[in-house]
């Protein structure tokens, strides 16, 4: 049986990428063409633009990113395929757009404050034509949420040769992000022209995105609301699951300890459980 495709499992998911993606390119040959991007222009959030009345910024500026840097769409669009479809698989098309779509509006209300505190509280001046651009604060609303849905799930950071567990890795992005935007409020710190690459950096958005992701599964635990619950907040499936009812993310979690085992006692060691569970792994994904 072959493996289900992005599309099939994670449409969302999938259109999310294409749209950013799309928007880039378009972006990039008007630039090259013309030397002006038009997209950035439409899209970008600018909070001089909001006094203007252009509120649809608050929620068009996740779907563009940086001219210059690849690195920008490339990150997030890689963060988006491999733990957006997740998301949505457990979640479902309904609640998955709803983290996406909220958390990115809650992400860059969290900026607004930020700067609003920047400018009000500390009396920095405040540049309001910089623009914000990317999809930095709804994609760290889906890291907010994988990390409890799946706690113990080990994911790859740059620089770093071993994984790190889902929740602490997400646990240590938030901190790091929440110590940056403090920082950012120190005037002799936040203007510094040495650390302006830094603070470019919209470090308030990421923090925003991560505790609405974590806002939203702890409210829909609490509320225990069928129709948004298709998921077990476990990292490996109870006992009571056959393994021919396991989903796709389920079976990968059962397979990682039983693939172990065998490379350290032999495929014979399997008990008759973890047996179907590797033959379910077998069907759904060779």
């Amino acid at each position: 049986m072959r493996a289900p495709k992005l599309k099939e499992i994670a449409p969302w998911t999938y259109r999310f990428i294409w749209i950013n993606v799309i928007l880039f390119v378009i972006g990039q040959i008007y630039l090259r063409t013309s030397g002006f991007n038009p997209i950035l222009n439409i899209f970008a959030l600018q909070i001089g633009h909001l006094f203007e009345g252009k509120l649809w910024e608050l929620f068009t500026y996740m779907w563009v990113h940086s001219d210059y840097l690849f690195v920008h769409i490339l990150f997030n669009m890689m963060t988006l395929y491999f733990l957006g479809r997740v998301v949505e698989h457990q979640l479902g098309g309904k609640a998955f757009l709803w983290v996406y779509l909220v958390g990115g509006l809650a992400s860059v209300g969290l900026f607004l404050v930020d700067i609003a505190v920047q400018g009000l509280v500390f009396g920095q001046s405040v540049n309001l034509n910089e623009p914000l651009v990317g999809a930095s604060g709804a994609v760290c609303a889906l890291l907010g949420v994988f990390s409890l849905l799946a706690p113990n799930a080990k994911l790859f950071i740059m620089f770093l040769p071993w994984p790190v567990r889902a929740v602490k890795m997400v646990r240590g992005f938030a901190w790091f992000s929440a110590a940056a935007m403090v920082l950012g409020w120190i005037p002799v710190i936040g203007n510094s022209e040495s650390l302006g690459w830094f603070f470019s950096v919209a470090h308030s958005a990421h923090l925003g995105g991560i505790l609405f992701g974590w806002w939203f599964i702890r409210k829909i635990q609490a509320s225990q609301q069928p129709e948004y619950m298709p998921y077990r907040v476990v990292t490996e499936p109870p006992k009571a699951v056959p393994p021919d009812q396991m989903n796709a993310f389920e079976l990968r979690q059962a397979l990682d300890p039983i693939l172990d085992k065998i490379s350290s006692e032999g495929i014979e060691s399997l008990t008759r459980e973890e047996r179907q569970i590797l033959e379910q792994g077998r069907r759904l994904f060779d």
